[in-house]
């Protein structure tokens, strides 16, 4: 008699898959999310997240560090944290740093980074994507990103109305 094995299916991926290239530390009020290729995250895009200052059980220390970092606060157009966004650090080419969830009052901290030229890109349901425009940053310095204020989404909505002739009588074919 065979026995039967049953494999689990793959784990959907809630998170994009992240090209590491420098260290991962946690941050005070911020959670750090990172996903190396071929590895899964295990979290629902809704779940409750760990509290503030957690890291992630997937967190990796890449081989390249520096010792420059990037902050900032995420916030709407009234100037009210935006807890819970996703902010992620990108090199000026497009390439995925890091990404990690604002803390309690919308702040956020990337460390150990190397001297280089990064954008920030946040993402948070509700509110129009933001990214920064480019900014430099030097080794041992720590960067501020300036004015990171969400606006609602929009949706667009297309209605097309064609005229009918409701004078003539019906045609029904059989």
């Amino acid at each position: 008699m065979t026995k039967a094995t049953w494999l689990r299916p793959p784990a959907v991926l809630t998170y994009a898959s992240l090209v590491l290239l420098g260290a991962i530390t946690a941050t005070t009020n911020a959670q750090q999310r990172t996903t190396e290729p071929g590895t899964s995250s295990s979290s629902l895009p809704d779940a409750p997240q760990p509290q503030s200052g957690q890291q992630s059980s997937a967190e990796q220390t890449p081989a390249v560090e520096g010792s420059a970092s990037v902050s900032g606060v995420v916030l709407d157009v009234s100037g009210a944290a935006v807890p819970g966004a996703q902010v992620s650090l990108t090199h000026r080419d497009g390439t995925q740093l890091r990404t990690l969830i604002s803390g309690g009052n919308g702040e956020f901290a990337f460390t150990k980074l190397p001297a280089g030229s990064y954008l920030v890109i946040v993402n948070v349901k509700g509110f129009a994507p933001f990214t920064s425009t480019e900014f430099v940053v030097t080794a041992q310095q720590s960067y501020e990103v300036p004015n990171i204020s969400l606006s609602v989404a929009t949706a667009d909505t297309e209605v097309t109305i064609r005229p009918t002739d409701m004078s003539r009588e019906p045609v029904w074919q059989g």
